[in-house]
């Protein structure tokens, strides 16, 4: 499963939405497919529409450029509304057609300290711990696994890999260690860094936002950014890649809201 982190996973927030809300997106693909067939493919996609670094290897993605796009650069081509317009397609193609699960997990940071005032929240192991849980179901049924995100810096990834090594060894609040390291391959999270070009890392990365603005508006009807192209990935997500129990719910599988909302 890899793993990208958007929006604010701080403890602190406020009540505006860039800092309210915390999000995690895990996308899950088997490894073998991975391997054989996910990351040639999305190789040769990359090259086609940005080329390649001198040493011959494809670029490596980076949503923020990609979103508003330098005027030089592998990303430039993007100010161009036609090569937008064909890397949109070739992108919801990719995400139509691969073979991949997800699941997001989503924190609204000012609701959890409202009902629990007096509670200690560490946000990032709160979604860790959630997203673990989906991922330990989903490995029950189809063997072992282990988890990979992208490098921030040395104090950023020691606290992640302190944060799910104390998952991994106290359990969470419904699964207890054992059975959470009889499916894991490690008790330690993988870090890799974003030169090193995992295409896992870079696919997670350009649906853990979609994925978060989708639900935003699904269970706070906060719209704010949901954009055009989110709008379009969506639907894949909610109809197809979103984990889901064994008769097809999605809300409390692959996508989960915390606190949980009273329907």
């Amino acid at each position: 499963m890899f793993i990208d982190d958007t929006g604010d996973v701080t403890n602190s927030t406020t009540n505006s939405p860039q800092n309210r809300y915390a999000s995690i997106s895990g996308v899950i693909i088997d490894r073998a497919y991975l391997q054989a067939t996910f990351e040639p493919s999305f190789q040769k996609i990359v090259r086609r529409h940005f080329g390649e670094k001198e040493d011959g290897s494809p670029v490596v993605l980076h949503r923020r450029q990609m979103i508003s796009p330098p005027k030089e650069g592998p990303f430039a081509c993007l100010r161009d509304d036609t090569k937008r317009g064909a890397w949109d397609a070739a992108c919801l193609d990719m995400m139509t057609r691969a073979h991949y699960t997800v699941i997001t997990v989503c924190l609204d940071k000012v609701a959890f300290y409202y009902h629990h005032p007096k509670a200690a929240l560490d946000v990032y192991e709160t979604l860790i711990q959630n997203a673990v849980e989906r991922y330990f179901y989903f490995l029950r049924a189809n063997g072992s696994g282990d988890v990979v995100v992208e490098a921030q810096n040395s104090g950023t990834d020691k606290a992640i890999k302190d944060r799910f090594r104390h998952v991994m060894e106290t359990g969470t609040e419904h699964i207890n260690a054992g059975k959470l390291q009889s499916v894991f391959t490690s008790k330690e999270i993988n870090i890799e860094p974003k030169k090193a070009g995992y295409a896992g890392l870079q696919f997670a990365d350009l649906i853990a936002r979609p994925a978060f603005a989708h639900c935003r508006a699904a269970y706070v009807n906060d719209t704010s950014d949901l954009t055009a192209f989110a709008r379009q990935i969506a639907p894949i997500l909610e109809n197809y890649k979103f984990y889901r129990s064994q008769e097809g719910k999605v809300d409390g599988y692959g996508r989960v809201w915390r606190p949980p909302l009273k329907r």
